[in-house]
Formats: structure tokens, sequence, C-alpha cells
């Protein structure tokens, strides 16, 4: 059986096996509880009986559904299993009815009522209240067969097996309850996720902003304050203001490449008076940090021992796993350069 996609997915539909640990390493620990009941019951009411073929074989269904029914797999279980559980129950209950004395109360000896009870419960938790529910109205309709055939009249049928729907019935209403308050809890623990990350992302953009701005003003405020005095501003400033013009351009258009080592080699490749262009595709925000880390050490140290005058570097997405870097120097064939894997 394929286990779900995930346990939240699962839990969003109503899970209530998982959510009460049924299908976990507790539910094998009330399987194994409930089969010991189950064989202590059946051997120590009749050990005639219970040393029969037909009790035999149904104590070996018996393992069989209980752990169809306790493994862990998708929600609801598939329909394929709840037919092979019911088909087992209804075999269970035919045969353990075909060796109960036709006289007096069996007592013990019909232990296979109380254990299909059991598994139906289980196969509704499962997420399969019809199929269970067709569990119970197969081995009701079984018992009634057998007690009329033998005589025992249809009384004696609905006495055997009343009190095991009414349990059903109760474990019905339970596990659509419980389904619900699920689905509930979901809802508001998706919500409250979905607003802490609200309240992160907004943080992030605050600090973004602010670190943005503070960059900002680190670059453009001396050259405004220079700007606004008295004095005339020189060759060199002007020179200076062109490359923090190209700087504030870089961190707008090429904001993987405006940053440390690169950064640093282009403004000194700028002052120089070559003329750098840095461009980044939107893909290129597939790179890993590594990666971007790679390129930018390998496009620095290409660009710091250069002599072009004109020179564009462009970070892109190479493939869907990786990015790569080209340089043009002064119009000449693109150099590419890729991160080392």
């Amino acid at each position: 059986m394929k286990r779900g996609k995930s346990d939240e997915r699962a839990q969003s539909r109503g899970d209530t096996a998982r959510f009460l640990g049924l299908t976990g390493p507790g539910g094998w620990v009330v399987a194994a509880l409930f089969l010991v009941t189950q064989f202590t019951l059946a051997f120590t009411a009749n050990l005639g009986l219970a040393l029969t073929a037909p009790n035999l074989i149904a104590l070996a269904i018996l393992v069989v559904i209980t752990v169809i029914v306790m493994f862990p797999g998708p929600y609801p279980l598939s329909h394929q299993w709840s037919a092979v559980i019911v088909i087992g129950v209804g075999a269970i209950v035919a045969l353990v009815n075909s060796i109960l004395p036709i006289t007096g109360w069996p007592g013990y000896s019909s232990w296979q009522f109380g254990a299909i009870t059991m598994v139906l419960l289980a196969l509704g938790l499962r997420g399969r209240n019809l199929w269970a529910w067709a569990g119970m109205i197969l081995a009701t309709a079984l018992t009634l067969c057998w007690t009329v055939s033998t005589g025992q009249g249809v009384l004696a049928g609905i006495n055997l097996i009343d009190r095991n729907a009414g349990t059903l019935f109760i474990g019905t209403v339970f596990s659509v309850g419980i389904r619900r308050s699920i689905r509930w809890i979901t809802s508001l623990n998706v919500a409250e996720q979905r607003q802490a990350a609200d309240e992160a992302f907004a943080r992030a953009t605050l600090q973004h902003r602010k670190s943005a701005m503070e960059a900002l003003d680190a670059i453009a405020v001396p050259a405004l304050t220079t700007i606004a005095g008295d004095r005339m501003p020189s060759a060199k400033d002007r020179e200076d203001f062109l490359v923090i013009e190209a700087s504030l351009r870089d961190a707008v258009r090429a904001p993987s490449l405006a940053r440390e080592p690169l950064a640093s080699t282009v403004r000194l490749a700028r002052l120089r008076g070559a003329e750098v262009v840095l461009l980044d595709d939107d893909e290129s925000q597939l790179a890993t940090d590594d990666e971007r880390d790679s390129l930018l050490a390998t496009a620095s140290a290409r660009l710091g021992s250069t002599t072009a005058r004109h020179v564009t570097i462009r970070l892109f997405a190479a493939t869907n796993a990786r990015v790569a870097l080209t340089m043009v120097e002064d119009a000449s064939a693109p150099l590419l350069l890729q991160p080392e894997r």
C-alpha cells in the first residue's frame, strides 16, 4: 500500500487514523493486544472448537485483515483493500458460525462478532464508514441465514450481533465528529502559519528596505551634499558622480552581481575609465549562493586583469538547475563562465 503524500495533506482531509495514532507504532501495540485477546477468547472458551480447522482459518484471516487495516497508507484507505477487509469479515463470521452450537448461548466461542466489530471500527477510522457498514450488513446477513437455517430463528441471530451493530454505530458517529474537528484544527493551524509567514515576509521586506536606504545614503548622500554645496564640483567629483550613478543602476538591474567581490572591482574599473555594464536575467534567481559566489569571484578576477574599455557582464540561467555568466570585452567573442560542480 502506498503512503500518503504528506502528513499535512492527510490532516487537512481529516485523517482520524493518523491523528489518533492508529497507524503508528502505538497502533501496532494496540493491534497486538487485540489479537492476543481474540486468540485467548477463542482458545479458552472451548478448546475443542478452537482447534477445529474453521476456527483456526478464521483466526488467520483475522490476523491478515488486522494488519491491512492498521498498515500505514493513504487516507482514506483504498477501495480495494477495504473490499478485502469486508470479504475477510464475512469469511470469519461464516467459518466460526459453522462450528458454533445451535442450542444455548455460545459465550466467548462466538469471539468473531467482537473481533470483526473492532476491525470495522478501525476501517471507519481509515475513512471508510460505508465499507465498514457493508461489512456489518454482510456479517448480519450471514448470521441470520445461519440461525434461520439451523432452526434457531431470526431473533437468535439478532441477539448475537445487535450489540456489535450498536458499537459500530457509536464508532461511526465518533469518527465523523472527530474528522470534522481535525479539519477545523488543521484550518486554524494553516491560518496561523500563513499569518506567521506574512508577518515574517513583512519584517524581511522592511529590513531589506532599511538596508537598501542605508546603502543608498552611504553612496548618494556625500555626492548630493557636494552638488548642493557652494563649491563647484571638480572633474574628479564628476567622475565619481558617474561611477555612483552606474552603481545605482547596477543595484536595480543586476542585484545579484552588485555585491562583493565584483562590486569593488567594477568600481575600480569605472574609475580608470572603463564602461562596465552589469545585466541579470530573472532566471538567475534559480542560482544558489555558492554558485553566485563562485561566478562573482571568477568575474572579479577576470575584470581586474583586463584592459578592455567596454565590458558587459551578464548572469543568466544556463540550464534548469545551473546558471552561467558571460563577459564581452570590447565587442570580442563572449567568454562563458560557469561555476564548478
